[in-house]
């Protein structure tokens, strides 16, 4: 048995792929750890009922910076800005730069000395590389190609650029969450190709459906669906609302995740214009509730943008949470949902960006066309109880730790 720590820098709850990976890891026999941090009260809660209610998770954060530890958290945040200011004008690099708690996460993974360690996030990719040259075994799950996100700021990107390119030449355990993701990383930093383990999320995950009714409304109209954890500007919604103006038949929209202060606001001149539409905000469930509400729904809306490299390679995990739950799927063309969608949807809903035109015209598709709809659901279940669950990539984890685990 190997004792395996998965790096996240943030909350468990907010972490599927780290959640997974440690089932995975887990059920071959491995002792695993997952080490994060602590940032806001109402995730702390989401974390321990999800702690309580899978055994498997063995989590602690390396810091709690949540505003009712005024110290810690002001010293955190000053010191990630300090970093930044520092790195821009005058391009010297602190492990602050890279997120809150790098150092504090560098010293719980010294104190664990595991067989592998396994990075998932810009600040624990540092401290992978710190691990690297102690002589510990690392590896990197690129969630994302977090040196191509547009959360990076231009200059840090190079800073992370260095620290993928040595992590994904020097590891044995890489991993990328699509096909075209995998065989961009290796091109670009002509290493070898990662393994590709995509979002997806357990079948077993279908025996938790509630078959209750809390979000919906009226069972007589369609419903679209829309969450992440932040419902906010640059997310698409604006080109949604758009594009419903257009759609005379009445819908309901569902968006869920944290409001963002003054979007409500921003977006109420749309809202106005939609008065035959019924629009609800909800809030975040707990992990175990996400795919009941969801499977409560018509149609699930992925809108990521293809312009921004991360976006257009990555498969989002909402995409995979819809089909899961049996609804119809409408997503922007990026390179990541094609690859996924045009395995199964026969008849693929597929958006350029922000056109609301060609959106308009997919959400009525199936709204007019109640058989396409109800078609479409089928495909996409089938698709994920076929072939994108999560329960076939076991081998896959099997395969890269015994790889990964060969001279220790």
């Amino acid at each position: 048995m190997a004792r395996i720590l998965i790096l996240i820098g943030k909350h468990i709850n907010t972490a599927p792929r780290a959640q997974k990976e440690a089932l995975a890891l887990s059920r071959l026999g491995h002792d695993v750890r997952i080490i994060g941090t602590w940032s806001n009260e109402q995730a702390m809660t989401h974390d321990k009922i999800l702690l309580r209610q899978h055994s498997y998770l063995q989590y602690e954060p390396a810091l709690d910076f949540r505003s009712s530890r005024k110290i810690v958290s002001f010293t955190c945040r000053v010191e990630h800005r300090v970093a930044k200011g520092l790195y821009k004008f005058s391009g010297i690099v602190i492990p602050a730069l890279f997120g809150y708690a790098p150092r504090a996460l560098l010293k719980a993974a010294l104190k664990e000395k595991a067989d592998l360690t396994i990075a998932h996030s810009e600040a624990t990719m540092w401290v992978a590389l710190k691990l690297r040259q102690k002589g510990y075994n690392v590896g990197v799950d690129f969630e994302d190609w977090f040196s191509k996100d547009s959360s990076t700021l231009p200059a840090l990107a190079a800073e992370l650029g260095a620290l993928e390119k040595t992590l994904l030449r020097t590891s044995k355990y890489t991993i990328a969450t699509s096909k075209v993701m995998a065989k961009a990383l290796a091109e670009h930093y002509d290493a070898p190709t990662p393994t590709v383990v995509y979002n997806s999320f357990p079948l077993s995950d279908r025996d938790s459906l509630d078959g209750e009714t809390r979000d919906r409304k009226d069972r007589g109209i369609p419903s679209l669906h829309w969450f992440s954890q932040t419902i906010g500007a640059g997310r698409g919604l604006d080109t949604l609302l758009k594009a419903m103006v257009l759609v005379e038949h009445p819908l309901e929209l569902h968006l869920r995740g944290t409001l963002s202060r003054g979007f409500k606001d921003m977006i109420r001149p749309l809202l106005e214009e939609i008065p035959q539409h019924h629009i609800f905000f909800h809030d975040i469930v707990p992990n175990e509730q996400l795919l009941s509400r969801i499977a409560e729904h018509d149609i699930g809306i992925c809108l990521e943008d293809k312009s921004i490299l991360n976006k257009d390679l990555t498969v989002a995990n909402k995409l995979f949470q819809y089909m899961l739950a049996g609804l119809g799927v409408i997503a922007s063309e990026t390179a990541g949902q094609m690859e996924v969608m045009g395995s199964w949807a026969e008849d693929l809903q597929s958006v350029p960006k922000n056109d609301i035109e060609s959106l308009s015209a997919s959400i009525r598709h199936y709204v007019e066309n109640p058989e396409a709809l109800k078609r479409i659901k089928a495909l996409s279940l089938e698709a994920a109880r076929n072939e994108y669950h999560f329960e076939m990539q076991f081998d896959k984890y099997k395969t890269l730790l015994e790889r990964a685990l060969e001279d220790t």
